[in-house]
């Protein structure tokens, strides 16, 4: 898998959970432990995601 694919499908799977998180964030409250969990589950693909886009490689990644 390139890294075009690879990115492509981590922004899906961002968009996948972020419907997920609003539909069972209505049903619950947002402090409940699902919610949560999804919510921190969501914000490290999105770090993942912008890390690996927009932050340029460094020689460090190489090692």
């Amino acid at each position: 898998m390139n890294d075009t694919t690879a990115y492509k499908a981590l922004a899906k799977e961002i968009e996948e959970l972020k419907s997920k998180l609003y539909g069972i964030s209505s049903d619950k409250q947002l402090s409940s432990k699902e919610v949560v969990e999804m919510s921190q589950k969501l914000d490290s693909l999105i770090v993942k995601y912008y890390k690996h886009v927009y932050m340029p490689p460094t020689w460090l990644d190489c090692h």
